[in-house]
């Protein structure tokens, strides 16, 4: 993960990103399934994060993730826990974190309106939530894409159903559904999309 995290989050991601959410300071970020927690460290720089949240299932990752973020943050200003989220009960405080980010989580776990609505619940007003995860009805592109990331035709195609199982409306509709108000979405590559709602 964190050898590919640079094809995973190019540049492109980023200005897509900017674009969506805007220029302002993000100072207190949460992410649900941080992995290796490049993505918390880069906020620092290119959101003026001050403060970050990762909550990941895997100990492992979350020891990479404290390496990490130890170079960037003060140990008072990271907190990352152990925590799944098909089973277990939203740990972050309500109103307390200006952006949640969920990075290619979204196919992963059983109920995706769950994802949103811990999102939500953990936002203050006016924060936003951001969904990046590969999105339905580009096949081909997928397949490519993989491709290119060395993975071979068969089992890209096995995987397309499972890891694209939501288009971009549909995580759109989450987020309408969890009272969050769908600000603008942008496809990266084809095959992913980031897609952000605002809380009132």
């Amino acid at each position: 993960m964190v050898q590919s995290y640079n094809k995973r989050y190019p540049e492109a991601f980023w200005n897509a990103l900017l674009e969506l959410i805007g220029a302002e300071p993000r100072e207190v970020v949460a992410e649900f399934g941080p992995g290796p927690g490049l993505f918390l460290v880069d906020t620092v720089s290119k959101l003026q994060t001050k403060k970050v949240y990762g909550l990941d299932e895997s100990e492992s990752m979350l020891k990479q993730a404290d390496e990490f973020l130890s170079c960037v943050l003060s140990s008072d200003n990271y907190i990352l826990t152990q925590h799944d989220f098909n089973t277990d009960a939203m740990v972050l405080e309500p109103n307390s974190v200006d952006m949640v980010f969920s990075g290619f989580l979204l196919h992963e776990v059983d109920n995706s309106q769950s994802i949103i609505l811990q999102a939500v619940q953990s936002l203050k007003p006016f924060g936003v939530c951001v969904v990046f995860d590969f999105v339905s009805g580009n096949e081909e592109a997928f397949v490519r894409v993989m491709g290119a990331h060395g993975m071979d035709e068969e089992k890209a195609r096995k995987r397309y159903p499972h890891m694209c199982k939501h288009s971009v409306d549909d995580i759109g509709e989450f987020m309408t559904n969890a009272g969050l108000k769908p600000s603008g979405s942008k496809k990266i590559r084809g095959t992913a999309a980031l897609v952000v709602g605002l809380k009132d």
